[in-house]
């Protein structure tokens, strides 16, 4: 059952993902491999495709297999030959799998196929991938890994090879590593010539480092592209040259390439290259940066010269040939006097002058293959399935205009190469190819669109008229599109007529291969092409129509240009006038009456037309006229006929007759009857037409009538129009018919109906319009007799009867308005509306500064701001643009005018009529705002993203928005929306990225636009061209679920789409599930993590409003792109429940099938079901404590942890020791010198004599030597012995340096001769060795202070990060430190708290209260360090009192509770921490006095001397790690428990490993200025002994014949390892601090470093490398050159001269002369002496030197001296004087 339950959800997967695959597959054109792919050849219209043991040829266009060979896997052994048969002893064959590393296309349709097998021999296949011939020479590399590129040269049967050498054997043995070959046979050219042959060998030191990329030929030279590693692991890119038919490879040279950034950063590893013409383009990355690559552009000629450089420093004479690496290092000989040039092929060297040049362009993505296109685009391949299409732009610059995302998940996502098939390109991918277009021109359908393109490679192809790719068209492609230059002529044509039509067209190509046609509407014509512009014969056409006229070629139907065409008909003209005027070609025909185009008429034309004027004198309409009209050429006319006058009103005809005459035409009397409701404006003017007895139209003419009633609504209106119209007022209206009886003289009395403004200021001027009826028939009426609430007004417009304009006078009152009508006799008229006069004022004003351009809206505040009829505001006798509609009583705004000066010196007047305010407060022009920089400058194209902007005077306008243009220079135009920006402060504000508009003049994805900014009227930043362009990218778009998302809450929530961090990150996304967010914490450019909530939250959209269904959607919102991508579900246990139970429902039919089988087996699953949950329990807690540390280490790794020196502390200068004790404690650190019976037993003069002999020097090298060749000494002796000879020799210094350095000078001739000296000062287990470290430690320590400065802040800050977590108190391991091994690998819950602590003092009753931050999981002794170290913090460390001598005592109030101790009866193992006695925030200890038992004395003698707690975590020898613990419990992990199920751990330790990164990146800034001060040195002067000591070593190197290196690294052993290495394990030499057990475990992790730095072998470092070393790699990698750098200057400084040397070595002698000699270290170097007498005898009668001293007896005398009393004359001496 478990099994189908299992099965079925991986069926529904395949099932999935073959259909995923599948329709990736169809949309992307794909052809799957199933091994990988090693190379694909395109050859015709064939793609071979090698992958691992198969070859196949498939079709270019649809991918169709064609032939498939499988190759592999054979039988094979790089130790037989190429057939198998003789193989070195103990070799046999294996099947192996079959690499192809060359495939090449032969003449004659075959192919050149050489493999990884067979020794990399060759074979010879057909197109059809059937054998032909068999090779056995060996060409390729014979390793699937190794690098093989290869070339054929042009018009040549040469093969150009390079292939990195493999494992050696003695069937290839010796193969070259660049050779050329003679084709078919495959041999090297010119093979075992003594004078040299076309072969390049490696040395075998050299062979694991060279990798060959690309090949190529220029000119007459062949370029090979490598990528060599150095021994120091530098990767770096070699370029290597020699002449086509150098045969000797005497022209073999090499340059280094380098590719810099814009901050210089070096890209040393090449990734992909491609020659394209004069150039080549390469890609490179940096190991530190790897996401992040750079693309550089190398000039060929410019590698030609610097090839030529190198080889001309060569033959001058300066150098080496520098190619070591194959065997061709000599010296250059001079021969300048040998003419040679750019192309000679005389001469190869390796040279030392590279070719640098910096980055054309940085991608965020790994760079793994690029293609060159027509020397205009760049298609560059990348590891996440992209192409990024670039193009070449001004300056060699290159700019992105696309991407193009490839392949599906079972191709992968490398793009190993591109190959290009006429306009398609074929990528490369590790397990398929994917085919597509190089370009997407076709989908342009103008020739503007087209040349507009950011596509580079779209050209618009005339013949075709479509937009191809140029290669396609020939020479049919156009740079300017055609365009029609003014009308055709002619421009119209008659109906029934044909002829040539010309336009002309400029820039129109002359016809090549293709012809031209126009178009007359639906009809095709010839054209024919001259270089003005096209001739068409035209068409004949029936109808008068206006036609398209278009031109188009033979080979497209599309328009090349169009423009109108007329066709007219000359019949539709009925009057002679009208023909004889139009603006055709028409003529009138008097025969018959009728309008023809030109010559068709058939009697002879004529051009005296009869012309008919119109009548200028209006006729009223209803009264009855004869109407006389005038005209031209009425004698014409034949006056025998009759002929008649029809006048149309209104839809009627009215006809009279018609007289003749010469010079006008009489029409009898008409009545003129129309409705004036029926008669329309445009019917005043109506048409006369005078028409012949035939009906034939002689011509018509207007007349213009008029309707009294039409032209005056009022009487006075009426009575004042003209008196010809002869209208009057009757029956109340106006007309023309009125009786003399019932004519009206007088008009009604005028009435007032309204007026404007209804207030003014008292000052007056305002302009009030008054409209009303019958207000006079003139302006003389009024005029004088209008008062406006008692005052006068002036009429300014007149209107008659309706409307007067008049400026009133100051007034204070309010009242109507009364005007007097009238001359003689008036009438008055009152207003029912008041006019009011009212007092203006302005209170304030906002804003009242505003940038020096202008433009800021200013509001100003007042009162009875509405009012008046004229408004004007000035700032600084400036006018101020006021805002309308005034529709506030209070505010009025307006936009300031540009200002003069800077400064609050501009006054604000606002002036409404004659009303003059000022405003009290002064308006400040400020500068300009200036924008200097924008971040980022990448956005998508909907828009949305926040912009940071940063500028000066950004606060002196109010509003400011962002918009894009689609030009740097005029005229341009706005490509976006603006959006609104928030000014935060005078430098800074931020802005939402506007949307860009969808436009075919520019485009929008992959484009650079300038930005430009609306600040009121500030120009400077309206377009900020060139110097901040906003590249737009693509809109990210996530993918829409399919179906519901199911999801677990503890689980990050992954969402799919495309181009997610082109110009987002992931503070940019806002996601929602439901109305609770789902943080963003990674985006990639096809994934984005977010972690969300833990529990499904309610069905609801992001605003908290509910939504039908129980399940809530997950909506993306990113700007202003807002996406809902479907429901999602939590996976809980009641739905696993339900599933479960689904599951077991239908499996149940099932087992009642086979019930018997079930049945068998029930129990036994039953059984394993229940262990599988507890283990899957197990796990799922496992994983809980496994995620609750990895979130504990996220957080810990997102927080800086800032150091702070302790609160309570006040003593933050370094304690260093006396230099007495410093001697004292390096001499005995490791060792103890206790008083020792021999010297009871030695007599003072025996002590004198030894130490009498001790002056001569072969003495002290007697002892030394037998110390060293004895093997059964200790290390712990040796060192105890180079105590004792250092402090008896101390005080006489000269003699102690002279005795040191003459033992270091035979001990550096005996380690070169015993063939060690790469060992010395490493092991330091010699006694010389220890005596030279423990004096050049006396010697430099009075000169590195500074570095002991920084040394000190380090190890505070080392003890106060590890003192900020739990420290065990047994095992020393620490939460918080560097060092893997102390790392504390347990979940330790704890809390920080503060408690309060008194001592009090016996002498006085004064009580002091400290605060000391403890943990709640502190054992109890380390509670006491903690308060000793507060409480006693101002007295040394070394003058404390011991733990062990003081109790915590709990108090309540004034009441003493227990006394805390770490062990209790209960628990005998575990130790009793501050939780465990409850104790909290704010609680109260006394320290108290011991009171010492039995138990308590043996803890204080644990507690004294060595064995004392002298540090917080130091591992008590009464707390043994065997009987106690403190927070790692050691029997948790040695308790074997029986089931498996059990052996499930709480967690894993290695997650803890995160927790060194937090201590890392909290003490880095120490940790660097420590070792930078070590490296640096930054003393003016170094130490002179240490340039004695380091010109010593350099003189004993040249005499035993050392290398450099060799003498390097006794540099560092001797002064870092010895020296300094040993400070820093030991600070208590130095300082007066505690010892710690994690302390020395952090401490020996700096040490390593600090020896790394001055290691000259980089280490190879993995994953299985000690996590400390991984923590500081960078670091060390960094500064390793420091080291070389400072033994250079060391080196290089001034020798020190007879008398420096003589000087250092009193200063030192007047320091040691503190530290007093001891008669203890004497008489125990006697005792020493007393047991190797014998040997250091033999030693002694073996050296001439010492028998001429007479050595041996006086050692003789000294060791048989006896002490026969003690109370001798010298017994009171206890010390001794060297001096």
């Amino acid at each position: 059952m478990c099994s189908a339950m299992n099965i079925f959800p991986l069926l529904l997967f395949i099932f999935w993902q073959c259909h995923v695959a599948f329709g990736a597959a169809a949309q992307n054109n794909i052809h799957h491999t199933s091994t990988p792919i090693d190379t694909v050849l395109v050859s015709g219209d064939t793609i071979f495709i090698a992958s691992v043991d198969q070859i196949q040829a498939i079709g270019v266009k649809n991918l169709t297999p064609r032939e498939n060979l499988t190759i592999g896997p054979v039988a094979d052994s790089p130790w037989c030959n190429a057939d198998g048969k003789s193989c070195l002893k103990d070799h046999r064959p294996i099947l192996t799998h079959v690499h192809t590393k060359i495939l090449h296309p032969l003449p004659n349709s075959q192919l050149l196929i050489c493999t990884s097998v067979k020794l990399g021999s060759c074979s010879t296949y057909s197109t059809k991938l059937s054998l032909i011939s068999i090779s056995s020479t060996p060409v390729a590399a014979n390793s699937a890994n190794a690098s093989t590129v290869s070339l054929i040269l042009p018009d040549t049967n040469r093969l150009i090879v390079a292939a990195s050498p493999t494992a050696d054997s003695p069937y290839r043995d010796p193969f070259p590593a660049v050779s050329m070959r003679s084709l078919p046979g495959l041999y090297v050219e010119n093979a075992g010539d003594l004078e040299g042959e076309a072969a390049v060998f490696l040395r075998s030191a050299w062979r694991s480092s060279m990798k060959y990329i690309y090949t190529f030929a220029y000119e007459h030279f062949v370029f090979i592209v490598g990528s060599m590693t150095q021994r120091n692991g530098q990767a770096t890119t070699r370029l290597i040259r020699f002449c086509r038919n150098d045969t000797k490879f005497v022209s073999y040279s090499e340059i280094e390439l380098q590719c810099r950034g814009e901050d210089n950063t070096n890209y040393p590893q090449i990734t992909a290259v491609v020659q394209n013409g004069d150039k080549l383009v390469a890609a490179f990355s940096n190991p530190l940066n790897p996401r992040k690559s750079s693309i550089c552009v190398f000039s060929m000629p410019r590698i030609k010269l610097t090839f030529w450089y190198n080889v001309d420093r060569c033959r001058s004479g300066t150098d080496s040939i520098k190619l070591s690496h194959i065997g061709r290092d000599t010296k250059c000989v001079n021969k300048a006097h040998i003419p040679l040039d750019e192309d000679s092929c005389e001469l190869g060297v390796g040279g030392s002058i590279e070719l640098v040049e910096m980055s054309t362009k940085d991608i965020y993505a790994n760079i793994t293959s690029l293609m060159s296109i027509d020397k205009k685009a760049l298609f560059v391949g990348t590891t996440n399935a992209q192409i990024i299409m670039l193009k070449w732009g001004d300056s060699e610059s290159l700019e992105e205009y696309g991407r193009r995302d490839l392949g599906d998940r079972r191709t992968g996502a490398e793009v190993l190469a591109i190959h290009r098939y006429q306009d398609l390109f074929i990528a490369q991918m590790p397990y398929g190819i994917v085919v597509d277009e190089i370009s997407t021109c076709s989908h342009l359908n103008s020739c503007a669109e087209c040349l507009l393109s950011p596509d580079p490679l779209c050209q618009w192809c005339h013949p075709t008229q479509s937009c191809t790719i140029g290669s396609k068209c020939g020479v049919g492609v156009s740079q300017i599109c055609p365009s029609i230059s003014g009308i055709p002529k002619p421009a119209a044509m008659s109906v029934n007529t044909t002829g040539p039509v010309t336009f002309e067209i400029e820039n129109l190509p002359a016809p090549h291969g293709f012809t031209y046609r126009c178009l007359f509407g639906p009809h095709y014509t010839k054209a024919v092409w001259t270089s003005s512009g096209i001739t068409c014969a035209s068409k004949s056409h029936e109808n008068a129509e206006n036609l398209e006229l278009s031109l188009q070629t033979s080979l497209s139907t599309k328009n090349i240009v169009t423009t109108n065409f007329t066709i007219f008909d000359c019949s539709q003209f009925q009057t002679c006038s009208l023909c004889s005027t139009s603006k055709f070609d028409c003529q009138w025909c008097p025969a018959n009456h009728k309008c023809t185009a030109n010559s068709k008429c058939p009697s002879e034309s004529t051009d005296k037309c009869v012309k008919l004027r119109p009548i200028t004198i209006p006729i009223a309409l209803g009264s009855k006229q004869k109407i006389t009209l005038t005209g031209e050429n009425l004698g014409t006319l034949d006056k025998s006929q009759n002929y008649s006058c029809v006048l149309q009103i209104a839809g009627q005809n009215l006809t009279s007759k018609a007289k003749i005459g010469d010079l006008n035409v009489k029409c009898s009397e008409l009545q003129l009857e129309a409705s004036s409701s029926e008669l329309k404006a445009s019917d005043l003017m109506v048409p006369m037409i005078l028409k012949s007895s035939q009906g034939n139209i002689i011509d018509i003419t207007n007349i213009s009538l008029y309707s009294c009633s039409n032209m005056a609504s009022d009487c006075s209106s009426c009575l004042s129009l003209s008196p010809n119209l002869n209208c009057g007022w009757c029956n109340s209206k106006c007309s023309h018919d009125c009786a003399p009886t019932t004519k009206i003289h007088v008009c009604d009395p005028p009435q007032i109906l309204r007026i404007e403004p209804e207030s003014g200021p008292v000052e007056g001027g305002t302009l009030i319009r008054i409209w009303g009826k019958d207000l006079g028939m003139s302006v003389e009426d009024v005029r004088g007799k209008i008062y406006i609430a008692g005052s006068r007004c002036d009429v300014i417009d007149y209107q008659i009867s309706n409307m007067i304009a008049c400026r009133v006078d100051k007034g204070t009152a309010s009242g109507p308005i009364k005007v007097s009508v009238g001359r003689v006799s008036m009438a008055t008229a009152e207003s029912t509306q008041y006019y009011s006069f009212v007092k203006v004022a302005i209170f304030s004003a906002y804003p009242l500064f505003g940038p020096l351009s202008g433009g800021t809206k200013i509001t100003l505040y007042g009162q009875h701001l509405e009012v008046g009829s004229e408004l004007r505001i000035t700032i600084g006798n400036l006018p101020c643009k006021v805002l309308e509609p005034r529709n506030s009583t209070s505010t009025i705004s307006c936009i300031t005018p540009p200002g003069i000066i800077v400064g609050k010196s501009s006054r604000v007047v606002v002036s409404i009529d004659e009303s003059n305010v000022i405003l009290d407060q002064m308006f400040e022009y400020r500068p300009d705002p200036t924008i200097s920089n924008i971040y980022p400058l990448e956005m998508f194209k909907a828009g949305g993203r926040i912009l940071q902007v940063q500028g000066q005077n950004l606060d002196v306008t109010q509003v400011a928005k962002i918009y894009l243009l689609n030009s740097f220079n005029p005229p341009f135009a706005i490509a976006s929306e603006l959006r609104q920006c928030q000014v935060l402060n005078s430098t800074l504000m931020n802005c939402a990225a506007p949307r860009v508009y969808e436009n075919s003049n520019w485009r929008a994805d992959y484009s650079r636009l300038p930005v430009g900014f609306l600040m009121d009227n500030v120009t400077s930043v309206q377009n900020l061209g060139r110097r901040l362009q906003m590249s737009v990218k693509p809109n990210p778009q996530l993918s829409p679920f399919r179906g519901i998302r199911y999801h677990q809450g503890e689980q990050p929530l992954i969402l799919d789409g495309v181009n997610l961090n082109l110009a987002a990150e992931p503070a940019d996304f806002k996601i929602f599930i439901g109305s609770e967010r789902c943080y963003v914490t990674l985006v990639d450019i096809k994934q984005l993590v977010c972690s969300g909530p833990l529990k499904q939250p309610k069905p609801t959209d992001e605003r908290g409003q509910p939504i039908t269904g129980e399940l809530p959607p997950v909506t993306v919102i990113i700007g202003t792109i807002r996406s809902e991508l479907g429901l999602i579900e939590y996976s809980n246990q009641n739905n696993a429940h339900r599933l479960t139970w689904m599951i077991f429902g239908l499996l149940g039919f099932i087992i009642l099938l086979l019930g018997i089988m079930c049945g068998i087996w029930k129990r036994r699953r039953n059984e394993k079901e229940k262990e599988y949950k507890k283990i899957q329990l197990q796990m799922e807690n496992l994983e809980n404590n496994v995620r609750k540390e990895c979130k504990q280490a996220f957080a810990e790794l997102q927080t800086n942890l800032i150091l702070s020196p302790a609160k309570n502390s006040t003593r933050t200068a370094p304690e260093f020791m006396h230099f007495p004790h410093f001697v004292e404690n390096l001499l005995w650190s490791d060792s103890t010198l206790t008083s020792a019976p021999s010297l009871t037993r030695t007599l003072p003069v025996t002590l004198a004599q030894f130490h009498a002999l001790l002056s001569f020097k072969n003495f002290i090298f007697s002892i030394v030597e037998a110390a060293e060749t004895d093997v059964s000494i200790s290390a712990t002796e040796r060192s105890m012995l180079a105590s004792l000879l250092i402090s008896v020799l101390l005080r006489n210094f000269g003699y102690c340096t002279e005795i040191v350095l003459d033992l270091l000078r035979i001990h550096i001739a005996r380690a070169v001769q015993n063939k060690k000296s790469e060992l010395l000062f490493r092991n330091s287990e010699s006694v010389v060795e220890k005596m030279l470290a423990k004096w050049l430690s006396i010697c430099l320590y009075s000169h590195i202070t500074p570095q002991m400065n920084s040394f000190y802040y380090l190890y505070k800050a080392l003890q106060y990060q590890t003192e900020k977590g739990p420290v065990d108190a047994v095992t020393g391991d620490a939460r918080y430190t560097i060092n893997e091994s102390r790392l504390l690998r347990e979940t330790v819950e704890s809390s920080t708290m503060i408690i309060l602590v008194s001592a009090a003092d016996c002498s006085t009753e004064n009580e002091e209260v400290f605060e000391v931050e403890v943990h709640a999981c502190d054992a109890i002794c380390q509670l006491k360090q903690k308060v000793a170290a507060v409480v006693y913090r101002d007295t040394p460390y070394s003058q404390r009192p011991r733990i062990s001598q003081f109790e915590l005592q709990l108090k309540n109030g004034v009441k003493l509770q227990e006394v805390l101790n770490d062990r209790t009866s209960k628990g005998p193992q575990k130790l009793q921490t501050l939780a465990d006695y409850n104790v909290i925030q704010g609680t109260w200890m006394q320290l108290i006095p011991a009171l010492y038992t039995a138990s308590s004395y043996r803890n204080s003698l644990a507690d004294s001397g060595q064995s004392s707690w002298s540090s917080l975590d130091r591992v008590s020898p009464i707390y043994s790690s065997s009987k106690y613990y403190h927070l790692s419990n050691p029997s948790t992990s040695h308790q074997t428990l029986k089931k498996s199920s059990q052996n499930i751990p709480k967690s894993i330790p290695e997650v803890y490993l995160t927790r060194l990164l937090t201590s890392k990146g909290t003490v880095q800034t120490y940790v660097e200025d420590f070792l930078e001060s070590v490296l640096y040195f930054n003393n003016p002067d170094f130490p002179p002994i240490l340039k004695h000591f380091f010109d010593l070593l350099d003189r004993e190197a040249a005499i035993n014949s050392v290398s450099e290196n060799i003498c390097q690294q006794w540099k560092a052993n001797g002064y870092v390892l010895r020296v300094w290495a040993n400070f820093v394990r030991n600070p208590q030499l130095i300082f007066d601090v505690p010892h710690s057990v994690s302390m020395d475990a952090n401490l020996s992790t700096i040490a390593q470093t600090l020896m790394d730095c001055f290691s000259f072998s980089e280490p190879i470092l993995g994953a299985h490398s000690p996590s400390s070393r991984l923590l500081f790699a960078k670091d060390v990698a960094k500064l390793r050159p420091l080291s070389v750098d400072l033994f250079k200057r060391v080196k290089n400084s001034t020798s020190l001269g007879i008398d420096e040397l003589r000087a250092e070595m009193v200063n030192m002698a007047n320091d040691v002369s503190t530290c007093k000699g001891s008669s203890l270290a004497l008489s125990e170097l006697l005792s020493w002496v007393r047991g190797n007498g014998i040997r250091i005898s033999q030693i002694l009668q073996s050296s001439p030197e010492s028998m001429e001293q007479r050595l041996p007896q006086k050692l003789s005398q000294v060791l048989n001296v006896c002490l026969e009393t003690d109370n001798h004359i010298y017994s009171t001496i206890s010390d001794y004087d060297l001096g």
